[in-house]
């Protein structure tokens, strides 16, 4: 029984990092769209520099917490099971 209460915390805090980290993913495609370049060139040229990493970062961040969240489910399934 306590191990069933352990994974279905990290299934809540999974999906809790899951759904923080798409609205991140989402705010980001946001600034990419706006037309920062006319009004700040310079921050643009700094922002798009780190823009390209954070989006891969974020990206493979939420492809590991997928992983995670499938993985969690099985052994959730498993001591139920049992």
């Amino acid at each position: 029984m306590k191990t069933r209460k352990k994974y279905i915390l990290l299934q809540v805090l999974s999906l809790f990092i899951l759904l923080s980290l798409v609205i991140v993913r989402g705010f980001l495609t946001y600034i990419n769209g706006l037309d920062i370049n006319s009004s700040f060139p310079d921050l643009f040229d700094t922002i798009w520099f780190m823009y390209k990493y954070i989006i891969i970062l974020v990206d493979i961040t939420i492809i590991i917490d997928l992983i995670a969240i499938v993985i969690n489910f099985l052994l959730l399934r498993k001591s139920i099971q049992d």
